[in-house]
C-alpha cells in the first residue's frame, strides 16, 4: 500500500457529497480512469471532498491553479483527451463566449474513483453515506448565490 493521504471528509469532519457537473461524454473515460482531472473557471471544493457522477463516487485528491496553455501541453491525457488539440477544442466548445485564452488561469481538480482510493490506501475510517447530493446553489438575480 502507498502512503495513506487524509481520508475523504468535510472540513467539519462530516461525510458529504458535493455537486460537481460533468458532460455526459466524459462518463466512460472517467469510469475507465482515463479522465482523472478537470479544469474549471472556479473551484468546486477542497481536496478530500467527494462528488458523485453517474452513480459512482469520486474523491478530489488535490486542486491547483494553472494556465490553460500549460494544461493543454501537460495534462491533456489526465483531462481525458488524446492530444492538446482535443483539449483546446473541448474548452472552446464549453466556453464559446470567451473562447480559448492560453494565459487564462483556471482551477484544476485532480480526482479518482473512491473505490480505487480504497484499493490503494485501504478502507476509510468511517462509512460514507451515499445520500442524494445537496441541492445545487442557484444564482439569485444580481449574480449572488444562496
Amino acid at each position: 500500500m502507498s502512503k495513506r493521504p487524509p481520508p475523504p471528509c468535510m472540513p467539519d469532519d462530516r461525510q458529504a457529497i458535493i455537486p460537481f457537473p460533468f458532460q455526459p461524454e466524459w462518463k466512460d473515460r472517467m469510469e475507465r480512469g482515463e479522465k482523472t482531472c478537470t479544469s474549471r473557471t472556479r473551484s468546486y471544493g477542497l481536496a478530500g471532498l467527494c462528488f458523485m457522477a453517474w452513480g459512482r463516487v469520486y474523491i478530489i485528491m488535490r486542486i491547483e491553479r494553472r494556465v490553460l496553455d500549460d494544461i493543454a501541453a501537460n495534462l491533456y491525457k489526465e483531462e481525458g483527451c488524446a492530444n492538446p488539440g482535443e483539449f483546446i477544442a473541448w474548452w472552446e466548445r464549453l466556453h464559446s463566449r470567451k473562447g480559448w485564452r492560453p494565459e487564462q488561469k483556471v482551477w484544476v481538480h485532480h480526482f479518482m474513483l473512491l473505490q480505487k482510493w480504497e484499493e490503494k490506501y485501504g478502507p476509510k475510517p468511517r462509512q460514507l453515506e451515499l445520500k442524494a447530493p445537496p441541492p445545487v446553489l442557484r444564482k439569485k438575480p444580481g449574480g449572488m448565490s444562496h
